[in-house]
Formats: structure tokens, sequence, C-alpha cells
């Protein structure tokens, strides 16, 4: 991950923890067109969503990248205890990015 995007999802977190969730998410989704592989930029996205179905989502990103990802395990029983429905629609729906750029579907 470059400096620049670790500096992006650091000022993402806060603003997740501030309750400034879209702009925390505008910034996510910035990172992820160019580093879809990172489980940092998921794990925020995760908490910077408030559809359950897209929160399940990017929390199986994160599990797919890092099974090991400290806390997935337990945001992810929460997640499916309060909204069971989530998990298996997250399954079947279209990926969270169908394109990357202009196209980005998140």
């Amino acid at each position: 991950m470059s400096d620049s995007n670790s500096a992006v999802l650091q000022r993402a977190f806060e603003l997740v923890e501030a309750g400034q969730a879209e702009e925390a998410r505008n910034l996510v989704e910035s990172v992820l067109e160019s580093e879809q592989s990172n489980p940092d930029a998921w794990w925020i996205y995760a908490h910077a969503i408030d559809d359950p179905v897209k929160a399940r989502q990017a929390l199986n990103e994160v599990l797919a990248l890092d099974p090991e990802y400290p806390g997935v395990n337990e945001l992810v029983s929460v997640l499916d205890r309060q909204y069971p429905e989530a998990a298996e629609a997250a399954l079947n729906a279209p990926p969270l990015l169908l394109a990357l750029g202009s196209a980005a579907v998140i």
C-alpha cells in the first residue's frame, strides 16, 4: 500500500469514528479503485456503509484477503445476528466493484 493511500485510509478511519460515514466512504472508494486487494480499505468501508448487505460483502472481501484479520470474524457474527438475511444476500449480490475508475459500484 502506498503511503498516500495509507494516509487516506487513516483519515477515513478518523471520519468513521467521528460519524462522518459518507465522507469516509468517498475516501475509501478512491483507495479501492486502485487497491481492490487491500483488506484495510474493505474493513473501513464495512464500517462506513449503512447497508448491511454491502457491509457483509465488504467483510467477505476482508475474509477472502486475510482470514485472520483482527476483529473480522467477530464483526461478521454481530452483523449476521442483527441482519441474518444480509449474509445470503451478500453472496447473491453483484460485486461491489464491477469496474474500476469512473464505473465503481460501491
